[in-house]
C-alpha cells in the first residue's frame, strides 16, 4: 500500500526493526547472493520510500515515531490486533498528537471478530476469500485450487486499504479529523471473487475453472493450446465466435502451425 501511495507523488517512510523486516529475505537475490540488500522481491515492493529503522518497543523508539506521525497525513501498519495499543501507540493516542491522522491497519481478519487473532498469509486470504476455489485446470477439475502468483491476496487488501484512506483524506479536507481505517485481507478477498458470487446467488450455478483464463458458469475458448512441435502457444481473446476460432485453427493448420 506504501509503494502505491509513494507511486501516487506522496512522501513515504518504510520504518522497518533494527534487524529488517522479513521480505528482505525473500528472493530472487541480485546476481543471486543472498544478502538482505539484495532481494529483488524486496525492491519491487519497496520503491519510492524512504527507510528509517528503529525500535518501536524503546522509548527513543517510541518517541521518534511519535515525532513523525505528529506530522504525518497516514499511518500505515501491519501488526497483530492489539499490538500498537499495548505500546501506547494506538490511533487513540497518536491522533492525540495529530487530530488529522487517518491510521489504516492492514490485518488478515481485521481487529474484531472471532478470527481477529488468527494468523494469516497471502495464501490463507485467498482460500478463506474463495479466489482459490476459482484457480486451476479445466482438463482436470478434481485437483486441489492453485493459489494465483503475486501475492494476490495482500495486494487486493492493500488496495482495499488505500481506496480507504484516500476517501478519509477527503473527509478530512472537509472536516480536519483524521480517521482510522480496519482493512482486513479476508473481507477484500472475499469480495473479489468476479462472477463467483452472483453466479451462484441469480443463476445458482458454481463456476467452475478454466485453464489460463477466469473462471466461468459456461466454457470460454481455450487461450492455452499445444503445438505440433510438442510446445504452447498463448492466444488470447481476440474472437467473439466459434467460426472466427475455427477459422484460426485452419489457417494455422495449413501452416503447419496448430
Amino acid at each position: 500500500m506504501g509503494k502505491l501511495m509513494g507511486d501516487m507523488g506522496a512522501r513515504v517512510i518504510k520504518v522497518e526493526p533494527p534487524s529488517g523486516v522479513e521480505e528482505r529475505l525473500v528472493g530472487p537475490y541480485k546476481d543471486d547472493e543472498p544478502h538482505h540488500n539484495m532481494s529483488l522481491y524486496f525492491w519491487a515492493h519497496n520503491t519510492s520510500k524512504e527507510s528509517l529503522s528503529i525500535d518501536i518497543e524503546s522509548k527513543e523508539g517510541k518517541s521518534i515515531l511519535k515525532s513523525i506521525v505528529s506530522s504525518a497525513d497516514v499511518l500505515i501498519e501491519d501488526f497483530s490486533p492489539g499490538y500498537l495499543p499495548s505500546l501506547g501507540l494506538g490511533f487513540d493516542a497518536l491522533s492525540s498528537l495529530n487530530p488529522g491522522l487517518v491510521m489504516t491497519s492492514l490485518t488478515g481478519f481485521g481487529q474484531d471478530g472471532p478470527y481477529r487473532d488468527y494468523k494469516s498469509s497471502d495464501i490463507v486470504s485467498l482460500a478463506m476469500g474463495g479466489i482459490m476455489h476459482s484457480c486451476g485446470y479445466d482438463d482436470v477439475p478434481d485437483t486441489p485450487p492453485i493459489r494465483p502468483s503475486g501475492d494476490h491476496g495482500n495486494k487486493i487488501a492493500s488496495h482495499y486499504g488505500l481506496i480507504g484512506t484516500l476517501s478519509a483524506l477527503i473527509h478530512r479536507d472537509f472536516t480536519g479529523k483524521g480517521q482510522y481505517i480496519d482493512a482486513s485481507a479476508h473481507e477484500a478477498c472475499s469480495s473479489t471473487t468476479e462472477a463467483a458470487l452472483p453466479t451462484y446467488l441469480y443463476q445458482e450455478k458454481v463456476v467452475f475453472r478454466q485453464t489460463g483464463r477466469h473462471h466461468g458458469a459456461a466454457p470460454t475458448p481455450k487461450t492455452l493450446c499445444k503445438t505440433s512441435d510438442g510446445k504452447y502457444i498463448i492466444v488470447f481473446q481476440l474472437f467473439n465466435n466459434l467460426n472466427s476460432w475455427l477459422s484460426l485453427v485452419k489457417w494455422m493448420t495449413a501452416e503447419g502451425m496448430a
